[in-house]
C-alpha cells in the first residue's frame, strides 16, 4: 500500500534523492495545516490520515482506522462522491473537488471541500485515493448568509415594488393634481389631473423646471419659498396657464427624502380655489352690497323719520312746558330718547356702512370704531404716521378684520383695554389688534365662526392673519396686507 502510494507521489514530483522524496512526502502529509488522507478505493476505509484531519473530525487516527470515508458523510451527502467519481472517470479525470457535511464525533455536522485523486498501481488498476479535505463551514456558512440577504433583499424588493404600484394607482386616480419634483425642482411626477388642471401633458412637462413651463405665476417668489422649505408647508398662489382663466390655487408642499437626510424634491398638492374663491368672493360681496343697503335705508329714512319725530316731541314738550301741564316732564323724556335713538340709528348704519371713498376713510372708520364701541372698555387708536389705503376694496375688509377682533375682544374675551394699531412699511400695511382679555375658548362657535371670517379677509386682499397670545393672556390679531401707492 505505502509503495503504491508513494509511486504517485514520484511520478507526479522533480527528480531527488528516493530517501529525501518519501521524507518530504511524510512531512508534508502530515504537517500540512489541512486533512489529508489515504483513502482504500475497493473499501473507502481510511489507510492513512494526519493530525489535522484528526482535530477536523474529532476522532483520533486509531479511530479512523475502523471507519470509512462515509461513516464521517451524512447519508444524503453519500451519493455525491459515487457521483463524483463517476463524471470524473467519464471525462478522463483523475480528480474531483465537492462540498459535503462531515458529522464529528461530538455529534456536530460541519461543512468540507474535499478534494479526491485516484492513485493506479502499474497496472492501471485504481487503488487508492488521496484527499485534501478543508474545513468550509465559515466560507459555506457565508454563502448560506448571502443567499439568505439576497432572498430577504429580494422579498424587500418585491414588497416595494408592491407598494410603488398602490401609489402608484393612488397618484394616477387622484382627484387632486399631484406633482414630484426632483431636487432641482424638476418635473418627475404629472398626475392626469395635473394635466387637466395645466392643460399640459405629462410628456410635455417631465424634466423640466417648474417654473419654467409656459404659464405665469403672480408670485413666483412665494412658489419658490415653498419648494426650498425643509417642513411641510402651504401657500396660496395664482397662476394663468394659458391666456383664457387664471387659477387660485391652495398648494401643499412635503419635501421627500432617500437613504440620506438630504431632501431629494417635493412633493405638491394642488387644490383649484378659483370656483369657490369666485363664489365666497360673490357672496361677500353680495353681503357687502346688502349692508350698505340697510345702512342706508338707516341712515336715510329711519334716522330721518326718527329725526322728525324727535323735533315734534321738543315741540310738544316746549308747549305743554308753556301750558304749565304736568306731562311737559314726560313729553321732554320722548325728546330726548327719540334724540339718543336718532343717534343710535346713525351709529348703526356708519357700522354697517363704514368706508368712505377717500384714502383716509379706514383711519376715520377706525377712529369711529374706538369712539362708538362702548361696554365699559377703554379702546385706542394709534396711527402716526397716516397710513392711507387706496383701495376701497381692501379698506373695507381690513376695517371689517378691526370689527371682528373688537367685538370677539368685548364680548367674548372680555377685554377691558383694546389697543388698534395701523401701520406701514415699504408698501407693507399691518394692522394690529390687542387687548388684555382672556383666550377665547375653542368650543365657543361664534367667536370661531367670526376668526373664520376675518381669515377668509385676509385671503381676499392676499394679506396673512395670525392670532397670538400674549404673555399675560391677552390676544394680538395681525394682518398684514400690501399697500401700493
Amino acid at each position: 500500500m505505502k509503495s503504491d502510494s508513494l509511486s504517485f507521489v514520484r511520478e507526479n514530483t522533480v527528480e531527488t534523492e528516493p530517501g529525501a522524496r518519501e521524507g518530504d512526502f511524510r512531512a508534508f502529509f502530515e504537517l500540512s495545516g489541512v486533512g489529508n488522507v489515504l483513502v482504500d478505493f475497493a473499501t473507502g476505509r481510511f489507510l492513512t490520515v494526519n493530525e489535522a484531519f484528526c482535530r477536523l473530525t474529532g476522532y483520533s487516527a486509531a479511530e479512523l482506522a475502523q471507519m470509512s470515508a462515509a461513516d464521517l458523510t451524512l447519508p444524503e451527502d453519500v451519493a455525491q462522491d459515487a457521483d463524483g467519481w463517476r463524471n470524473s472517470l467519464a471525462r478522463g479525470e483523475p480528480h474531483f473537488t465537492i462540498e459535503k457535511r462531515y458529522r464529528r464525533k461530538d455529534g456536530t455536522v460541519i461543512w468540507v471541500e474535499a478534494t479526491s485523486t485516484l492513485i493506479r498501481d502499474g497496472h492501471d488498476t485504481p487503488v487508492h485515493v488521496a484527499g485534501v479535505i478543508i474545513d468550509a463551514s465559515a466560507r459555506h456558512h457565508t454563502l448560506e448568509e448571502i443567499g439568505g440577504a439576497r432572498r430577504a433583499l429580494g422579498e424587500a424588493n418585491a414588497e416595494l415594488a408592491e407598494i410603488s404600484k398602490k401609489f402608484s394607482t393612488l397618484i394616477e386616480a387622484s382627484p387632486v393634481a399631484i406633482i414630484g419634483l426632483d431636487a432641482e425642482q424638476r418635473v418627475e411626477i404629472w398626475n392626469p389631473e395635473a394635466e387637466v388642471l395645466f392643460g399640459l401633458r405629462e410628456t410635455e412637462v417631465r424634466g423640466k423646471r417648474l417654473l419654467d413651463l409656459p404659464m405665469h405665476w403672480d408670485s413666483p417668489e412665494a412658489l419658490e419659498t415653498l419648494l426650498r422649505s425643509p417642513e411641510e408647508a402651504r401657500a396660496n398662489v395664482a397662476v394663468q396657464p394659458s391666456s383664457e382663466r387664471r387659477l387660485e390655487l391652495e398648494i401643499w408642499s412635503a419635501p421627500y427624502r432617500g437613504l440620506t437626510s438630504a431632501p431629494r424634491g417635493h412633493v405638491l398638492l394642488l387644490l383649484d380655489e378659483t370656483e369657490k374663491n369666485f363664489l365666497e368672493h360673490a357672496l361677500l360681496e353680495a353681503g357687502e352690497r346688502e349692508q350698505r343697503r340697510i345702512g342706508q335705508e338707516l341712515h336715510d329714512h329711519l334716522a330721518q323719520q326718527l329725526l322728525g319725530a324727535a323735533f315734534g316731541a321738543q315741540a310738544l314738550f316746549k308747549e305743554l312746558e308753556r301750558a304749565g301741564s304736568p306731562s311737559a316732564s314726560r313729553a321732554g323724556d320722548l325728546a330726548r330718547l327719540i334724540n339718543t335713538s336718532v343717534l343710535d340709528a346713525r351709529n348703526m348704519a356708519r357700522g354697517i356702512n363704514p368706508i368712505e371713498v377717500d384714502s383716509a376713510g379706514l383711519m376715520s372708520a377706525l377712529q369711529e370704531l374706538a369712539e362708538r364701541s362702548h361696554s365699559g372698555a377703554l379702546i385706542e387708536l394709534r396711527c402716526d404716521p397716516p397710513v392711507l389705503v387706496h383701495s376701497p376694496a381692501t379698506s373695507l375688509h381690513v376695517f371689517r378684520i378691526a370689527q371682528e377682533a373688537v367685538n370677539d375682544a368685548l364680548h367674548h374675551s372680555h377685554a377691558s383695554r383694546i389697543l388698534i394699531r395701523l401701520a406701514e412699511n415699504a408698501g407693507l400695511a399691518t394692522l394690529q389688534v390687542s387687548d388684555n382679555g382672556t383666550d377665547i375658548s375653542d368650543e365657543d362657535d361664534e367667536a370661531n365662526i367670526g376668526v373664520g371670517i376675518m381669515k377668509y379677509r385676509a385671503q381676499a386682499i392676499r394679506g396673512e392673519l395670525s392670532i397670538q397670545q400674549t404673555s399675560d393672556g391677552g390676544t394680538n390679531v395681525t394682518c398684514t396686507f400690501a399697500n401700493p401707492a
